[in-house]
């Protein structure tokens, strides 16, 4: 292979040569030119191939590393079976990226696992639910598909894979479909309603905790302490920070 690719370049510069011959100095200068940029143009794209194929390899390692956190995420993720090489290579990931080009806050969020409901405060805070009232666990499921504080904002029902009702995507999404735009739209509008009455229900509750006393109302009031702290400690740092509290390694990945 070695001796064919020496004898084409011969047979190259030969060419060359001949054309030179017969063309006159300008004319020899703008093919020399011409034959730079091609060379350049040529070791430009196999740069960035190299460039994508390591981008794609280390998005790759960090969905890889998302899917073995312990994570509620993460755990419906291995559950529906998402595997992280396939999903990459499917143009799934690529696409998800462009979509994230012209989303708001809220619609960024839901796919990278940035929305947390009362749930997350411990066992006390999962009897029930501080927006419908129902005897019901707060959960993100809850909360995007069943609650009825916000029927009026549901126009599309609940996907059947687990993982895309949770965070709006999974290794069959096609997004492209409107129908699944819409549902992730959907689930953004839902976030945006739920974050400021949160932010209510955790005042109220941390003010009737003072109130209260008592080793259960000191415990809740230490969560919600813990809990405040990281939230102010979010808002002096960037209000509209997406890594925060969402997996660090689901963000990079997109």
């Amino acid at each position: 292979m070695g001796s064919v690719s020496e004898e084409e370049q011969k047979q190259e510069r030969q060419q060359q040569q001949q054309q030179d011959s017969g063309a006159s100095p300008q004319q020899q200068q703008q093919q020399q030119q011409q034959r730079k940029r091609r060379k350049q143009r040529s070791s430009s794209d196999q740069w960035n191939k190299q460039l994508h194929q390591f981008r794609d390899a280390w998005r790759s390692k960090c969905l890889q590393e998302w899917l073995n956190i312990e994570r509620n995420d993460a755990e419906v993720a291995r559950s529906t079976g998402l595997q992280a090489p396939s999903f990459l290579h499917s143009g799934r990931l690529a696409n998800l990226k462009r979509e994230f080009e012209t989303a708001s806050h809220d619609e960024v969020a839901i796919p990278t696992g940035r929305f947390t409901t009362p749930a997350v405060y411990g066992e006390w805070a999962r009897l029930s639910c501080p927006y419908c009232g129902d005897s019901v666990c707060p959960s993100v499921d809850h909360v995007l598909w069943d609650c009825p504080a916000f029927v009026s904002l549901r126009t599309e029902t609940r996907p059947t894979n687990d993982l895309e009702a949770r965070i709006g995507w999974c290794s069959t999404t096609d997004f492209r479909d409107p129908q699944q735009k819409r549902r992730r739209q959907q689930m953004a509008t839902i976030r945006m309603k739920e974050h400021p009455l949160r932010r209510q229900w955790e005042e109220q509750l941390s003010g009737d905790q003072r109130q209260q006393g008592g080793d259960g109302g000191n415990k809740r009031r230490r969560t919600l302490q813990v809990w405040s702290k990281k939230r102010h400690n979010r808002n002096n740092s960037q209000e509209d920070d997406p890594e925060q509290p969402c997996s660090r390694r689901l963000r990079r990945v997109t």
